[in-house]
């Protein structure tokens, strides 16, 4: 794969270059109880199972289904909870999260709005999942991503966001 473990690179360009506000990040934290090691994720198993559930890679592409990113989340010990208390996915309408290279530090990640609206609470272990996929994002700069997108969605939103990273910051998002 193309995405190279650059975590120092990564992190040094989030703490100095991104545009998402500490203050933003830390409320977010707060509304997510999730707090997920990545030091502590057994990250060729995580990559094993994503594969044996068909998640998609190619050199600059992950793709992943909400269904697959459950499976992932229930697989380093997120508790789902069966009787739908915290939403659920329809999987008539099931959503995808996308995660594109675009060289240099720069990413495009496409975020499912049914995952966001549905498991707000799992964040950290979301951009977890995405840190793994994608090494080179790097797990805070994916945390702010998904943080981001957390805040922007509401009950009623249908469509994803996609949120830009250029130069190892975030430079926008948007709604798909």
């Amino acid at each position: 794969m193309k995405f190279k473990n650059n975590i120092v690179p990564v992190l040094c360009g989030v703490l100095l270059f991104s545009s998402v506000s500490p203050a933003f990040v830390a409320s977010a934290a707060e509304s997510s109880p999730i707090e997920m090691n990545a030091a502590e994720i057994n990250k060729d198993a995580l990559l094993e199972y994503a594969i044996e559930l068909g998640v998609y890679f190619t050199d600059d592409e992950v793709i992943i289904t909400d269904s697959q990113l459950l499976k992932l989340l229930e697989f380093q010990g997120v508790g789902i909870p069966e009787d739908g208390s915290q939403g659920g996915i329809s999987l008539f309408r099931e959503g995808v999260t996308k995660i594109v290279s675009r060289g240099s530090g720069s990413w495009d990640i496409y975020l499912s709005a049914s995952f966001i609206r549905n498991y707000y609470w799992a964040i950290g272990a979301a951009a977890t999942l995405i840190g793994v996929m994608a090494p080179g994002i790097g797990w805070g700069l994916a945390y702010a991503a998904v943080a981001l997108v957390a805040d922007l969605v509401s009950s009623n939103t249908q469509n994803g966001y996609v949120v830009s990273i250029r130069n190892y910051g975030i430079s926008g998002a948007y709604m798909q």
